[in-house]
């Protein structure tokens, strides 16, 4: 009987020393402390419209010309058997400007559209993907003051991983000045997924032309991130990896079994050389909190790694230690006045 009565006391005293259970009574007087604070978001229907296709439709609302007026961009495939990938854009008023019929072929991963001035005239170009033959084609066209032609620039060529079937992905382009002398450039990642490779970064020039790509970057890097971390004025690239779905890809120069931090310089070489994350990370590494300084200081840090540097936080890497170091110090100081709170 007694031995019945000092389990049940073991059972009751984990319970009441849980750290979910300190964790509840914590959070609920907050909870409902806090929600009084809290005004519920309100949205207003501005505008619906009916009859989008309904083959991978997409909808983008920009103020194209910089009047303070929104546009109303649709994206669309033709129909289920045709490769023609199209745009139609309507006034603020919501009458039909125009439909552009982009040269090249459909490619289901591929219909993204992104928009940028890279001219800095106050009117946004329109840029998209298509595949013409074996080559990703870059079509830009700008759509105010009143349409100009269709400018397609070939940007690779493309591995069809079975017989004319390609498997590709884009990153977002990026518009971006790296050198700071005023030249913006468009930024972005191709990406192979069973075709493989491709897996590069690519900087374009549209007003001259001009295709520049990096080596092959192993794993997925989609998304681009710009810092100047050396401080010399011109931007660098990290680029943000996830783990790839296929494995041990042979002649990709670094494997697939884990993200890597690579950064690139304005030129698309290796900034240092890519750093390798720790296996078994699925998911993507996301944005860097970055250190910025001098170019010593910054591959002190790196030497370091993976001591204190790179620590996973949720999908964010931390880069400097300090600040890592500065945020588990207030992590500590909240549970050390939780903890005594709840003693009173």
């Amino acid at each position: 009987m007694n031995f019945i009565i000092c389990q049940i006391f073991v059972i009751v005293k984990k319970f009441f020393t849980s750290i979910w259970l300190l964790t509840f009574i914590i959070a609920l007087p907050v909870i409902f402390f806090v929600r009084g604070f809290i005004q519920k978001y309100e949205c207003q229907l501005v505008d619906s419209k009916n009859g989008l296709s309904d083959v991978f439709p997409k909808v983008y609302f920009k103020d194209l010309d910089s009047d303070g007026n929104i546009e109303r961009i649709q994206s669309f495939q033709q129909n289920i058997d045709s490769t023609q990938f199209s745009i139609q854009y309507y006034s603020s008023n919501g009458g039909m400007i125009d439909q552009v019929n982009f040269p090249g072929k459909f490619q289901h991963y591929l219909n993204r559209i992104d928009f940028a001035d890279i001219d800095n005239d106050g009117n946004l170009e329109l840029y998209t993907f298509t595949i013409r033959n074996d080559s990703l084609l870059l079509n830009q066209v700008q759509l105010t003051p009143k349409r100009g032609r269709i400018n397609s620039l070939a940007i690779c060529k493309l591995n069809a991983y079975r017989k004319g079937i390609f498997n590709y992905q884009v990153g977002q382009i990026h518009c971006v000045d790296l050198e700071n002398d005023g030249r913006n450039e468009l930024l972005f990642t191709v990406i192979g997924g069973y075709s493989v490779l491709p897996r590069k970064v690519y900087k374009v020039d549209m007003i001259n032309r001009k295709v520049v790509a990096s080596e092959n970057t192993g794993c997925a890097n989609l998304h681009l991130q710009f810092e100047d971390l050396d401080g010399d004025g011109r931007k660098e690239i990290i680029a943000e990896g996830q783990v790839a779905p296929i494995r041990n890809i042979p002649g990709l120069p670094y494997n697939t079994e884990a993200p890597y931090l690579k950064v690139l310089d304005a030129d698309l070489n290796y900034f240092f050389p890519p750093k390798k994350f720790c296996e078994g990370i699925q998911s993507a590494t996301k944005t860097f909190v970055v250190h910025k300084g001098n170019t010593t200081n910054l591959q002190n840090l790196l030497n370091q790694f993976p001591k204190n540097q790179f620590i996973r936080i949720s999908r964010y890497y931390i880069i400097n230690s300090d600040y890592l170091r500065s945020c588990l110090k207030i992590i500590h100081l909240f549970f050390y006045v939780s903890f005594l709170f709840i003693l009173r």
